[in-house]
């Protein structure tokens, strides 16, 4: 009995030594001892995510709306302030100076540490990617460098630890490169953004995408049948005819000044699409100005069970925004970022480099069944001299050359040729 004792207790202990070598040579293999450094920082999905980095992100949200609806009136804005704040939040983490300081004002991060926001963020993506039974949502994150740059290591081991953001190295002035990164797009939302970078600017080195896809069935479907033509009345007066949904059952409802509003849940009631509806005597600039994140809480907060007959339209949508983006964050405090003179990325990589422009993509399909979403964020940074111009050098004359030697310095050969045989 002793010595069978003693035989499964050898076995025990060959078999601890074996994996503790396993794990010590796989580390040392590879060069890493902390495996935060190499693994997404993952949270438990029912982690919870902080209060004030998600306030920050819808109030940020409201106010980058706002200044896109200025720009432009009476036309479809349909943003992801998710996709948004994540893209920034992750350029964020290079910036340095009044550049960081700039950046956090406008995400309304300036009293939250950045390592807080992090944290935050992750969990947040943690969150989102385990929506439960009734929802299909992916976020993911990449950053695309040009292969000649060497990125600052705690940049891109920040990323990659708290937004799962693997550097990809491309050749940027191969001009197939963009076509790699909108494959990548294309594939994280479901082909319904199949181009986001389109291109690559002279001396861009750094592309920080976000791509989120939304797919929700209804709590409560609409039926088929009940959809009928119907009177969609323009901001100008004109009528337009498109399919209009109906349904009756109990939602969340709130009716406010000059507006009501309605909750439609997905799924098992985790997420929902909410409706506001200026009233016939008011119109939707009315109810914009009154956007804000105050009014946003009160409005969730004053909801109430009712019975409901709703009929809305069956749609679907595209939007973009540069251009307008990049006047858009400028306007909210952010200009600096933009800035060749003046912007600090130097947390990204030594040299001079500023925020070329951030390109803002999304899709939104409405029917009877549920809801489909999709978004996906470019911010590019370009730096000085990073990809310099074509210079044409035709040796079709007299010429001179040396042969030296790089270590020594030592010339072995000189002289100069007027007519080569």
């Amino acid at each position: 009995m002793k010595k069978r004792t003693m035989l499964l207790t050898v076995i025990l202990l060959i078999a601890v030594t074996a994996v503790a070598a396993f794990v010590f040579l796989g580390q040392k293999s590879s060069g890493i001892t902390n495996l935060s450094n190499i693994i997404f920082s993952k949270e438990p999905p029912d982690t919870p995510v902080d209060p004030n980095v998600v306030s920050a992100h819808s109030d940020f949200g409201f106010r980058l709306f706002h200044e896109l609806n200025k720009q432009q009136p009476n036309s479809n804005v349909f943003i992801s302030p998710a996709s948004l704040n994540l893209t920034l939040s992750m350029t964020c983490n290079g910036a340095r100076g009044d550049t960081q300081e700039a950046m956090a004002r406008t995400l309304g991060i300036q009293a939250i540490p950045l390592e807080q926001v992090n944290k935050a963020n992750s969990t947040l993506i943690a969150n989102l990617n385990a929506p439960g039974p009734g929802l299909k949502i992916t976020v993911a994150n990449s950053l695309w460098g040009d292969r000649s740059i060497r990125f600052n290591r705690s940049f891109v081991a920040t990323n990659k630890q708290y937004y799962d953001a693997h550097l990809k190295r491309l050749n940027f002035q191969d001009p197939k490169a963009p076509q790699v990164i909108d494959n990548w797009v294309s594939k994280k939302t479901q082909g319904r953004i199949k181009r986001i970078v389109e291109r690559i600017d002279a001396n861009e080195f750094l592309i920080l995408v976000d791509a989120v896809h939304f797919d929700g069935v209804w709590m409560n479907e609409f039926n088929e049948a009940l959809t009928k033509e119907g009177d969609f009345i323009l901001s100008n007066g004109q009528k337009k005819r498109i399919p209009m949904m109906s349904n009756s059952t109990m939602l969340r409802y709130y009716r406010g000044q000059d507006f009501q509003m309605v909750r439609l849940p997905y799924g098992q009631d985790r997420m929902s699409m909410l409706i506001f509806l200026p009233d016939k005597n008011s119109d939707l600039e009315t109810f914009i100005s009154k956007l804000n994140i105050e009014n946003w809480q009160k409005w969730r907060n004053g909801m109430q069970e009712s019975q409901v007959l709703i009929t809305m339209p069956r749609f679907e949508i595209e939007y973009s925004a540069e251009e307008e983006m990049k006047t858009a964050l400028t306007s909210l405090g952010m200009g600096v970022a933009f800035d060749a003179k003046n912007a600090d990325f130097t947390g990204i990589c030594s040299q001079g480099s500023w925020l070329n422009r951030v390109i803002h993509k999304t899709y939104l399909r409405v029917d009877e069944k549920g809801t489909e979403a999709a978004a996906a964020t470019a911010a590019a940074l370009q730096g000085l001299a990073v990809m310099p111009s074509l210079v044409e050098f035709t040796v079709d004359r007299p010429f001179f050359c040396a042969i030296d030697d790089g270590k020594t310095g030592e010339i072995l050969f000189m002289g100069a040729i007027y007519e080569p045989m």
